[in-house]
């Protein structure tokens, strides 16, 4: 396993903004609005924690929900990976820098 940057996962955390009305208006990249709605939801789980120990603890408790509601968690794991994929996809189709034109 890499070995973890907390400062830099505090800082990233830090630097992702709160949930606006204005939000919604704006053509923005499925890693943003995520990131957004993601942060909100972890913020409720435990404010002082650090960001890597909430992403820890809500994965943990997510598969114990799943154990729970007597769901397959690598399934449902899977295809959030596939939705996140095919969100990396539309972002770099939708917001990818234009080439430069040639000489």
């Amino acid at each position: 396993m890499s070995e973890i940057d907390y400062d830099a996962a505090q800082d990233k955390w830090d630097s992702i903004p709160p949930i606006t009305n204005q939000m919604w208006d704006q053509d923005l990249p499925h890693r943003t609005v995520s990131s957004i709605l993601a942060k909100r939801a972890l913020s409720g789980y435990s404010a002082s924690a650090e960001p890597v120990s909430i992403l820890d603890d809500i994965l943990a408790d997510l598969r114990h929900l799943c154990d729970v509601l007597d769901l397959d968690f690598e399934a449902h794991n899977q295809r959030g990976l596939e939705h996140y994929l095919e969100d990396r996809e539309e972002d770099h189709e939708r917001f990818a820098p234009a080439p430069h034109p040639g000489p």
